[in-house]
Formats: structure tokens, sequence, C-alpha cells
């Protein structure tokens, strides 16, 4: 069996972290990485902001770590929502 890192075996910081649970959240931000890299990071709006967001969310999604995180979320979701169906 493999062992899912933790949050905290991970190494995340607080923005990263939050990028993550929004990311794999069952809300709007649901795989969308440029809202959640938005809502997690609030970017200033100057420039073209929007473009410097997506690029920026798209490294995170590049990230070993993230993606790990992303994953073990994932499936503690899956998890508990195959458990509340079941029951």
């Amino acid at each position: 069996m493999v062992k899912v890192k933790t949050k905290l075996e991970v190494g995340l910081n607080p923005k990263q972290e939050k990028f993550c649970l929004l990311y794999a959240s069952d809300k709007e931000f649901f795989g969308n990485g440029v809202q959640s890299y938005i809502e997690a990071y609030e970017p200033k709006e100057v420039g073209n902001w929007y473009a410097t967001a997506r690029s920026n969310a798209s490294q995170l999604l590049t990230n070993t770590n993230i993606l790990r995180r992303i994953d073990e979320l994932l499936e503690i979701e899956i998890n508990n929502s195959f458990v509340d169906k079941r029951l």
C-alpha cells in the first residue's frame, strides 16, 4: 500500500494549501485552476493580471507536492461520498 503524504509532510504554504482545497472542493472552484488561484492568492488586478493568474495556476498544477495534496483531498472526498451513499 502506498502512503499518501499529508499536508504537513508535503510542506505546502498556507496559500498553496488553500489553492488545493479550492481546486479539490465540490463547489464552484472544483477543477478550475485559474479561479482557485485567484481566490487563494488574491492577485492585484493590474496589467494583464488574468494571464498571470492563468500562468501561475498552471505552474502550481505541475508541482508534484501540489498534485499529491490534490490527489489526497480527492481520495478523501471520494471515500466519504462512497460511504455516505452506502449508508
